[in-house]
Order: C-alpha cells, then structure tokens, then sequence
C-alpha cells in the first residue's frame, strides 16, 4: 500500500497547529475529578496499588478499568509529579493522537477505495471533531486500532511466514484491548477483512487469524492471572455491572450528560455514592459486579417498556451524542454521522468491498453501547471509520457534479438516502 505522504502530511501540519493553538488558548488544567482512571493511576504513581478509582473511598485493588492507560498515566504523575503538568501532557498527547489518526485516513481510503482522496476529506472531519479526553482511553483506543490496520496491510504483504505475522497482528490487537476490550469488536472485522480482500489462500487465512487470536489472547494473559489471582476469576474488567445498573433504573435517562446533572449518576454509582462504594468494598468488586449485574436486569424485567424507550434514545445518542463542551466539536460528530449514511448507500451503489467491513463494525461495536448510558468516548474508537464513509460521499457527490452526464446518478442515491 503506497502511503500518500503530501496529503497525509498536508492534514496533519494544519491540523496540529490549529487544534494545538485551540488548547493552548483554552487550557486551565483538567482537575480530573470523579475519573476512574485518572484515580487508578494517582493510586499506582503514590501507593504502588493498581486500585481505589472511587472519589468516595479507597476500596483497594481494581479491574474497573483495563491495565494500559491508567498504567501510563501513572508513569507521567511519576515524572511530572504536579496533576496540571500531567493533565496538559495528556491533553496534548490525545490531541496528537487524534491528528495522527487524521493524517493516516489517506493511506486508508487508498486500501478501502484505491483513492486517497476520501480519506483526505475524512481526514478533514476528523481533525475538526477532535476531543481530548485526556482522562479516558478512547482517543488512544481509536490511534491504535487506525495503526493495527496500517500494520496489517504491511504484514499481509507477503504470504511467508504467516503464522508469525499473525501473531503480531494479534499482540497489537491484545494491546489495544488492554486500553479498552470492547475494542476486539473493531480489529478482528478490520483484520479478517483484510485477509480476504488480500485474497490470502483458505489455508493461510486460518494460520493468520488463528495466530491473530492466538497472539491477543496472549497479551491478556498476565492480566487475567493477575485478577484470578485476587477474585478467583479471570475477569477482564468488572465494572459492567455497576454501569449496566447505573443506566437502567427509576431515575435514568439515556445520556450521561444528563445523568451526571440531575443527580441520578450521583446516587447509583459508587463513585459517587459511598454505601454503594463502602458496600462494594465488602463483597468484592467481582461480587458486586455480578449483583448489580443481576439488578439491572430484575428492573428490566419488570420495566420493558421503559427499557425499550431508553435504548431507542441510547441508538440515536450513540450517533447524534447530546451536546456537551465544547458543542461544536458534538455538532461535527452530528454532521459526520449524518454523511455517513448516504456514503453507505454509495457504497452499495459501487459495490465497494469495503461495505462489509463498514457495516460489521458499524452493527456489532455499538450495540454494545445501546444498554448504557451514552457518551461521546464511546463513539470514539470507530469515528475514523464514520470520517471515512462521510468522506466518501462527498468525494463522490463532487466527482458526480463535476461530470454532468452522472448527476441522474447522484439523484438516485442521495435523495433516497437523505429521505
């Protein structure tokens, strides 16, 4: 795969000094307060603990939180000691992770559409709807998922070997699903697609996805020992529970914004609720993940349609998030979104191979999403493949309009797919 450096690096030069000049402009210092991974990481920088990621009260070690992140961010507090040094580094980081995202949709779109020109019109949305959630995994989730396609690409090149080049594609992947697990729901459909459009024989495609597997698996090992060897079993996180419970309830509603102001959040999570939090301390976070587990589905059981009418709204949210700070970077997401479907539909009108890639991430990463609360971060692992398809429509809408003899064929896929 050629790497189309001027764009890539035409995106990433104009992107970095604008939203880097934004940050230095806006920057206060991020106080980080009530976030999990930032109080795992203070606990590991100042006692040693990989735990205690509640305000309310120690509760000691933890698997609320996947390893790799916290593990980081622990190393900064060691190096930078002050939390506004070590906040305004991560800002910066997830900002330039974001940007290195953006400048890499080029050589992406040139694998998926054999152009790099979507990719530079969906490199442009994505450096618009950058938000750095320097508290959170999900900028670094999303860099290093848009790297494991770029290394797969390179890996498949030659048919040699493939077992062991398997094993690495399945070892970045283990890495990535140390920041977040969920993230398995992207890399294997981007992976076994590649695989196939790289028309690799039956026989090396099982040796490469079975090392794939293989070699993810491994990378968790330590992890999953680690957590048997304080619970007695191999949990990969254990905070499923208290978020499943958190999002259906009396007192909830679909978007954590919300939830966060009207006081819902506040009284269900242990986070922010210390007999929730003192309790969890004494069963177990395994136990009580399993218990609130239990509860929420007891509330569903007896509330259906409320349910119902909360994962609707948690659909859309997903995909149009509720506006928070700064509004402007939730409104491009909107716009994004809203690109992206006709871009599918042209997709189906070219028989893009890539469609199927599209659509099994676009059906299997967000459903896990639609039973809790929404939120921007939770749509960031996969936004650079929504920057890829709105980007796609439009460079095909322009290519249309730029020949008059095919705007009846634009007309037959745009309106319908706006309708």
């Amino acid at each position: 795969m050629g790497i189309p450096v001027k764009q890539s690096l035409a995106i990433f030069a104009v992107g970095a000094v604008g939203v880097l000049c934004f940050a230095v402009c806006v920057f206060k210092g991020v106080t980080w307060q009530g976030c999990e991974m930032v109080a795992i990481a203070r606990s590991v920088a100042e006692h040693g603990v990989f735990g205690n990621p509640f305000l309310t009260v120690a509760t000691g070690p933890t698997a609320t939180e996947p390893p790799l992140y916290p593990l980081a961010l622990a190393l900064a507090f060691k190096i930078l000691k002050t939390p506004v040094a070590v906040s305004l580094l991560a800002t910066i980081a997830a900002i330039a992770a974001n940007i290195a995202v953006a400048a890499s949709l080029p050589a992406l779109s040139r694998e998926f559409f054999h152009s790099p020109t979507p990719g530079m019109i969906g490199g442009v949305f994505c450096v618009l709807a950058t938000a750095p959630l320097p508290g959170w995994e999900a900028n670094w989730t999303q860099f290093g998922l848009v790297l494991l396609v770029l290394a797969t690409v390179w890996l498949l090149r030659s048919p040699e070997r493939l077992i062991w080049r398997g094993t690495a594609a399945g070892a970045s992947a283990g890495l990535i699903s140390l920041l977040n697990p969920a993230s398995a729901l992207i890399s294997l459909p981007c992976v076994a697609y590649l695989v196939i459009r790289r028309r690799v024989s039956f026989r090396g495609s099982v040796r490469f996805l079975a090392a794939f597997v293989f070699g993810a698996a491994l990378m968790n090992v330590p992890w999953l020992a680690r957590n048997y060897a304080l619970w007695g079993r191999p949990v990969l996180r254990t905070n499923f529970g208290m978020t499943f419970y958190g999002s259906n309830n009396d007192c909830a509603v679909p978007s954590m914004v919300v939830m966060l102001l009207n006081g819902c959040y506040a009284s269900t999570h242990p986070n922010q609720n210390l007999s929730e939090a003192l309790y969890l301390r004494r069963i177990g976070e395994v136990a009580y993940d399993r218990e609130r587990t239990a509860d929420a589905f007891a509330w569903i059981r007896l509330h259906p349609a409320r349910f119902a009418w909360l994962t609707r709204h948690r659909m859309v949210e997903f995909w149009l998030p509720v506006p928070g700070m700064p509004a402007g970077v939730y409104y491009v997401v909107w716009a994004i979104t809203l690109l992206s479907i006709p871009g599918l539909v042209w997709m189906l009108c070219k028989r893009e191979a890539a469609l199927a890639l599209f659509l099994a991430v676009f059906l299997l990463y967000p459903s896990l999403y639609y039973v809790v609360v929404s939120d921007l971060r939770y749509r960031m692992p996969m936004l650079w493949l929504s920057c890829l398809a709105a980007g796609y429509f439009v460079w095909r809408l322009r290519e249309t309009l730029r020949n008059p003899g095919r705007r009846a064929v634009a007309d037959s896929v745009v309106v319908p797919a706006l309708r």
